[in-house]
């Protein structure tokens, strides 16, 4: 297995050759091809910067989104400006919570939020959807916007699937 500085490069390497193929591809192929790159990089890339895990705050987006998002949010010119579109609209919740979680001391109640909302976040931020709010024991996350798909609704149900599969 290549260490970590050759499996970034690759990933680059990769990135980059898909990005020269766009105008043949098309934007839709490109960005769906590219999410699970740039999550896969992202990810190799955090522990290389930082050697410890930044706590998440639920009410500040940059403790939970992605570099590689938060930097294609940024430099988005409709999430700038704003626009009228269409989008998909994803929530997500524990079934069933309130019965389960009375049981069950507070602690260990917010230990397994975490973990879950981590895993929400996870798969969301894979196929390029941002979390719009957190509700308790769910989310509500949005898929073509402010980063713009045209496959939006494709998007979110395959992070709705991804979800369930790793569950």
């Amino acid at each position: 297995m290549p260490d970590l500085t050759e499996q970034i490069s690759q990933l680059e390497a990769a990135i980059g050759g898909l990005e020269a193929s766009r105008h043949t591809l098309g934007d839709a192929v490109v960005d769906a091809a590219l999410a699970p790159l740039q999550a896969q990089l992202s990810a190799l890339r955090d522990p290389q910067q930082s050697g410890e895990t930044k706590p998440l705050d639920y009410d500040r987006p940059h403790s939970y989104t992605p570099k590689y998002l938060a930097d294609k949010i940024l430099t988005s010119r409709s999430s700038i400006e704003g626009e009228n579109k269409i989008v998909t609209v994803m929530f997500a919740d524990v079934a069933n919570s309130t019965s389960m979680f009375e049981k069950l001391d507070p602690e260990t109640v917010h230990e397994i939020m975490d973990r879950c909302f981590g895993l929400l976040m996870d798969e969301i931020h894979r196929y390029e959807g941002t979390i719009n709010q957190f509700l308790g024991d769910g989310v509500m996350a949005l898929f073509g916007a402010p980063i713009a798909h045209e496959d939006h609704a494709h998007l979110a149900c395959q992070s709705a699937l991804s979800i369930r599969k790793s569950l």
